[in-house]
């Protein structure tokens, strides 16, 4: 077996600073996926509100235009009947 496969003893010489690598890589590690989640979920809460905000003008200004439609019909209807 090479010997960069197997592993080292802390006692011997050329064995990598694991440990200490562990211990910065886990909590750094961490924060990563900590602060990724959080601007993934202000990044969809924002599109969430924008969307809801669109589609609501959007059918406010729909059902505004179905009311004018069918009073100008009526109206005209009304006129036809006199």
């Amino acid at each position: 077996m090479p010997s960069w496969f197997r592993p080292h003893s802390r006692s011997e010489p050329g064995a990598p600073e694991g440990g200490r690598f562990a211990r910065l890589a886990v909590p750094l590690l961490a924060v990563i996926v900590l602060a990724s989640g959080v601007a993934a979920g202000l990044s969809i809460s924002a599109g969430r509100r924008s969307l809801e905000k669109q589609v609501t003008e959007e059918l406010r200004a729909t059902a505004h235009s179905a009311r004018a439609e069918v009073g100008r019909y009526l109206e005209a209807r009304s006129s036809s009947l006199q």
